[in-house]
């Protein structure tokens, strides 16, 4: 108990005393399901998040006939996911990757001007168009027998601003463009150069060169710009300014978006991005040289599909895709490694049967039903720009297998999440029964991963029909999110009912649903009028002790919280104070998952034990620096000991899955 005395009345020094708790352990957010695969638009190699399928369409855009990843993201969120990360991948081809469309802007006097690009790569930026419209926010005349180099007396000063681009022109004299240093609006004064010497540099010049005698017109410019998709005007922006110093700089207001920084999901997305021209210190900058009422297609867009391979769905941590930048991202799975929340994997565009959409299918010409009638003049229609969407090619068995064994590999290194895969097309869609899926899963024995047949007919809204065969991972994604919201990871993620499913690709019977149950294959089972239906939770592992998928999960997220919460440990003497902290810390850790049901038997000390004294950490092992820490904990199902050591060696933490314990040993 502690003693503590409060409010002192005389001035003294009081001696407080509390007793010393060790810091608390939380369970960590399980739910969260990493996607990488093929998108309409957005950012490439970057992990961006997501909470909303509305969310998705605003990064990433709409359904598309090459890809499956919106098709799955509408299945996550449908079936009860909160949150997601999502990579777009690309090919890396620097000839053929990705680009964003764009349009040069020229600027007045030549030189490098403007660039307008599209906001992400990929041909949907060859549909966009812009307009630059040139407006005066001040018009004013001067009078240089009342000015100076250093400030003009203008008849006013309304519309003008500090930092504002002004073109100041007289008749018989070359036009001249001005920075403005400041404004003094009593003395209807606009500055050439600060009034105060000690802070005149910069873009601020004095105005000379012009006849006194003459009248000479100010006029503050700035630019509105009209952002037009698919024909239709999608976006305006106004009163943008060209230089660097002013409020509504183009150069900031319109600058590319950095995804990488963000970890809530981001609001309103721009259409494009204003890239200004280098320009030299102190250099006064250009205006834009427009045309008026002039419509500046965008164009150079490439999705970087044509030429993708399973290594752009892998990723590398150096490995580098065509994005318009100079600046190294790293894309497909790579990306997702670094994203430390993230609990579950999924992969299903390395799956894609590409088809193209509807409109941009070859159209049937009607027959004309006046033949010897002489052709009547259509009227003059705006035509909306054609833009033919690049496919992906459709994979090998070869590089599907070495994506899927890519997302196992990163699970098992990183020990914190599971892949969710998915069978192949030509199995999932075979008349030879249950064979071809039992020896696709014969490539597969990690505790990492589950495998889920068949795939599920969801409802396509590209209209190619009723319905459009996707693979079930982004819906079993949203489904075990929504397990672990509800009840908790230890609850295994079967026996529930999917949502935003109209079928499955082809039927299982009682008879195939016990052979794939008996080779770790988890069935979605359809038809006969019953909702579909997901009745199995196991893993692709030979190992009983992680034969269910929950039991996987469970150990997962009791590592990552044992990871976070140990990190104080570190550079901590090697006492047996500090080692009583570190086993209440953990034990009541493990207490409270078995008051929730995660972990098995009748009492506390059933459901698992924390060894932390002399007997594994003998002076020996002291003088090393390591400290070790056995926990054996009790899986709801199965009902065998699953044991951990956490040690600290070197200075830094290590946890070690060190095999399983009957439950009835020790």
């Amino acid at each position: 108990m502690g003693l503590s005395i409060q409010h002192p009345a005389a001035p003294g020094a009081y001696l407080q005393r509390y007793d010393q708790r060790p810091p608390a352990l939380a369970t960590l957010r399980t739910d969260i399901a990493g996607f990488a695969g093929i998108a309409e638009r957005g950012p490439i190699g970057v992990a961006v998040a997501v909470e909303s399928f509305r969310q998705f369409q605003a990064v990433f855009g709409n359904f598309i006939g090459g890809g499956y990843l919106a098709y799955c993201l509408r299945g996550f969120f449908e079936n009860g996911g909160k949150r997601a990360r999502v990579v777009r991948v690309a090919s890396g081809d620097p000839a053929k990757g990705a680009a964003a469309a764009s349009y040069a802007v020229p600027v007045a006097g030549g030189g490098a001007g403007w660039t307008v690009s599209a906001s992400s790569p990929g041909t949907w930026g060859n549909a966009i168009a812009v307009s630059l419209v040139e407006r005066t926010a001040g018009q004013t005349t001067i009078n240089l027998t009342q000015s100076t180099p250093v400030y003009s007396t203008a008849a006013s000063t309304a519309g003008f601003a500090q930092n504002a681009l002004v073109r100041l022109t007289q008749p018989g004299q070359p036009v001249q463009i001005r920075v403005l240093a400041g404004i003094d609006a009593a003395l209807r004064r606009l500055y050439w150069l600060d009034p105060d010497p000690a802070r005149r540099g910069g873009r601020q010049y004095a105005v000379t060169g012009f006849d006194p005698n003459g009248t000479l017109l100010a006029e503050s410019l700035s630019y509105d710009l009209l952002v037009y998709a698919q024909g239709q005007l999608a976006a305006l922006y106004q009163g943008l300014s060209v230089v660097p110093e002013a409020q509504h700089y183009a150069g900031v207001l319109l600058q590319p978006i950095d995804f990488s920084r963000l970890y809530r999901p981001p609001g309103a997305l721009p259409l494009v991005t204003l890239v200004p021209p280098n320009l030299d210190p102190g250099a006064v900058p250009p205006p834009l040289s427009v045309v008026a009422d002039a419509i500046l297609p965008l164009g150079g867009g490439r999705d970087g599909l044509a030429v993708l391979t399973a290594d752009d769905f892998i990723g590398a941590p150096t490995g580098t895709v065509s994005t318009g930048s100079a600046t190294p991202v790293r894309c497909g799975l790579a990306a997702l490694c670094a994203a430390e929340d993230v609990a579950m994997l999924a992969v299903p565009d390395i799956l894609i049967q590409p088809v193209a959409p509807p409109r941009f299918l070859v159209p049937v010409v009607p027959a004309d039903p006046c033949p010897v009638c002489p052709p009547v003049a259509a009227a003059a229609v705006p035509v909306n720009p054609v833009v033919v969407p690049e496919l992906p090619p459709v994979f090998s068995d070869a590089a599907i297998l070495k994506v899927q064994a890519a997302m196992l590999q990163q699970c098992e290194a990183l020990g914190d999440r599971v892949g969710l895969l998915d069978a192949p097309w030509d199995t999932v869609t075979s008349s030879g029964g249950t064979d071809p899926v039992q020896g696709w899963r014969g490539n597969f024995d990690s505790t990492f991963g589950a495998l889920y047949f068949p795939w599920v007919l969801a409802p396509d809204p590209l209209r190619l029909a009723p319905t459009r065969a996707v693979p079930a991972c982004g819906h079993i994604a949203g489904l075990i999110a929504a397990t672990d919201l509800a009840a908790g990871v230890h609850k295994a993620p079967a026996n529930a009912d999917l949502s935003w499913v109209q079928d499955v690709t082809v039927p299982v019977d009682p008879v195939a649903h016990g052979v794939l149950n008996s080779a770790g294959i988890n069935a979605i089972l359809g038809g006969s009028g019953r909702p579909i239906r997901v009745m199995g939770a196991r893993t692709v592992s030979s190992d009983p002790n992680y034969r269910f998928l929950n039991v996987r999960r469970l150990v997962c997220m009791v590592r990552a919280a044992l990871e976070l919460a140990s990190r104080w440990v570190v550079f901590e003497p090697n006492s047996p104070h500090t080692r009583a902290c570190l086993t209440a810390t953990i034990s009541r850790f493990l207490n409270q998952l078995w008051k929730q049901g995660a972990l098995a038997g009748t009492s506390a000390a059933a459901a698992f034990r924390v060894i932390c004294n002399d007997s594994n950490n003998p002076v020996t092992t002291q003088i090393l620096g390591e400290l070790w820490v056995e926990i054996g904990i009790a899986p709801v199902v199965p009902f065998e000991f699953v044991l951990l050591r956490l040690g600290r060696s070197n200075d830094s933490l290590d946890i070690q899955e060190s095999g399983a314990l009957a439950a009835g040993s020790g």
